[in-house]
């Protein structure tokens, strides 16, 4: 997917993220000291709401938006011209995301958590989602789509404050939320660092300012 062409994008370096912290940085300790801690597939310190929102993004971005785009088309006052043009959008907008994504992973591999920790073999140590995915560590893909969806959604739905957003267990009244929620499920599920989880949602967000400013209509 790397080397496959964005629809909005000129080109993935105009929005590329800064390299991640190395091994050596005291970030990159942290945050593999708190991914340990909190996204072992035993831990004792994470909560049961954050076991349950690791659960809940374990399953793919698609079918969360899917569901939560439904939801809001539902609620939203718009002809069915606009209708379209949203769903548009949003696919567009995500799949630029993705591979963006794909390209930043090229140009900085990283280890999972897993593999940082030494993975059952060494140490027993293994993520609460099983398996790791065959994607990049930096970004996060995951978060990468939901930020993108964030402002996609924000600017052409608005958020759903009025009437709240159910998806399974989790309710949300502001499309911020997800993507919030998404770093953090990446961290407790033992698959990402907090830093490649943020870095990701940041990414998806410039993404989506610029193709949404390339979008005839849709300036921000």
């Amino acid at each position: 997917p790397a080397a496959w062409r964005p629809y909005l994008i000129a080109s993935p370096n105009h929005v590329a993220p800064d390299p991640p912290p190395g091994p050596e940085h005291p970030d990159y300790a942290r945050d593999l000291a708190e991914v340990r801690t909190l996204g072992a597939a035993d831990s004792i310190a994470r909560t049961a709401d954050q076991t349950e929102v690791a659960r809940f993004w374990a399953q793919p971005s698609l079918s969360i938006y899917t569901v939560a785009t439904r939801a809001s088309l539902t609620a939203l006052d718009a002809s069915i011209r606009e209708r379209v043009e949203l769903v548009t959008v949003l696919h567009v907008v995500t799949l630029d995301a993705q591979i963006v994504g794909y390209a930043a992973g090229e140009r900085h591999p990283r280890w999972r958590p897993g593999r940082a920790l030494g993975g059952p073999a060494r140490n027993g140590w293994t993520p609460l989602i099983p398996p790791e995915p065959a994607e990049p560590e930096f970004p996060c893909l995951q978060t990468t789509y939901c930020g993108a969806a964030e402002v996609v959604l924000t600017a052409l739905a608005g958020h759903p404050s009025a009437v709240p957003l159910r998806l399974g267990p989790r309710t949300y009244t502001d499309w911020r939320q997800l993507t919030a929620e998404c770093v953090d499920a990446g961290v407790w599920g033992g698959l990402h660092l907090r830093t490649s989880a943020a870095a990701g949602a940041a990414l998806g967000r410039r993404v989506a300012f610029r193709g949404l400013s390339r979008w005839s209509g849709h300036a921000v």
